[in-house]
């Protein structure tokens, strides 16, 4: 498997629907940089990443992800107010 390192990240903000093992579920605003429409989507999430953000259902946040030959990836998870 590659990295995903160089790949380009995007940034958006949504609300915690669910995580359920490594996949994160977020009702987000969208990024139109990266052709991501406001909707709901899985993103593949990482031990390091959940860390350092609040993981409940509810929790508003700001994320940054990247486009992975496998799906979407957050790469950075905070809270917002």
């Amino acid at each position: 498997m590659e990295s995903t390192e160089t790949l380009p990240s995007y940034e958006a903000q949504g609300v915690i629907s669910s995580l359920e093992g490594q996949i994160l579920t977020l009702d987000h605003d969208g990024a139109s940089a990266a052709g991501l429409r406001a909707g709901r989507d899985r993103f593949k999430v990482y031990a390091d990443v959940l860390a350092e953000a609040p993981i409940t259902p509810g929790a508003r946040v700001k994320f940054q992800f990247k486009k992975t030959p496998t799906g979407l990836e957050v790469s950075k998870l905070e809270p917002r107010d």
